[in-house]
């Protein structure tokens, strides 16, 4: 390395006398915020599956095994309660169905439409789009909002279906798929627990 690369490298480098303890202590309660944003989440997903067992008591089990990682969250506004949990909800129940969990849930539609409209005045067609997936995710009912967007939908008519599904599959996160190949050591949480992706020879084990 030349001389001048040295001193060049050297006057990048900071120094611990030259760090901005200002900037230090606002990087540290930004990420002890964003770790308790992820406990919540956590939590928010418990609940959402418990409330699930609730509805759909036969799938108690597939439930229990869908995985966190199925529920990842996508977009900044996912650190809020309300919108978080419709987007978990949304994937359980197609989970659940059999259906396709990678094209993007109403509530990560409604984000982007978020961010488009902070960036740019919306069309009508994009105005129909953002209040018809707001309603689909089943965020608070606001009613200048619902009137518009009844409004906006008449307006639009079938194109709206259409600007919702080519969303959902421009948004779909190609590798968020629930697991297929359970197995399970007939425990939960530590807990012994009669679960049907018990597999016979741990079974035999296990008693």
């Amino acid at each position: 390395m030349k001389d001048t690369e040295m001193i060049m490298l050297k006057s990048a480098r900071p120094s611990m006398a030259t760090v901005d303890v200002t900037t230090v202590d606002t990087l540290t309660k930004s990420t002890l915020a964003r770790l308790g944003r992820l406990v919540d989440g956590f939590e928010w997903v418990e609940q959402e599956i418990e409330q699930a067992g609730e509805r759909y008591p036969q799938e108690a089990d597939r439930l229990w095994h869908l995985g966190l990682p199925l529920f990842t969250p996508t977009h900044e506004c996912m650190d809020y309660d309300l919108v978080y949990r419709s987007h978990c909800r949304e994937l359980i129940d197609r989970a659940l169905a059999g259906e396709d969990t990678r094209p993007g849930t109403a509530v990560e539609v409604a984000c982007s439409m978020r961010d488009v409209s902070a960036a740019m005045p919306l069309k009508s067609s994009g105005a129909a789009l953002y209040m018809r997936v707001w309603r689909l995710a089943g965020l608070p009912y606001i009613p200048e909002l619902a009137a518009a967007g009844y409004h906006y939908e008449e307006l639009n008519g079938d194109s709206v279906a259409a600007d919702e599904r080519a969303a959902r599959e421009f948004l779909a996160a190609s590798d968020r798929t629930p697991p297929v190949d359970i197995a399970c050591d007939g425990r939960h949480l530590g807990v012994p627990a009669p679960c049907r992706y018990v597999r016979a020879t741990q079974l035999t084990m296990q008693y």
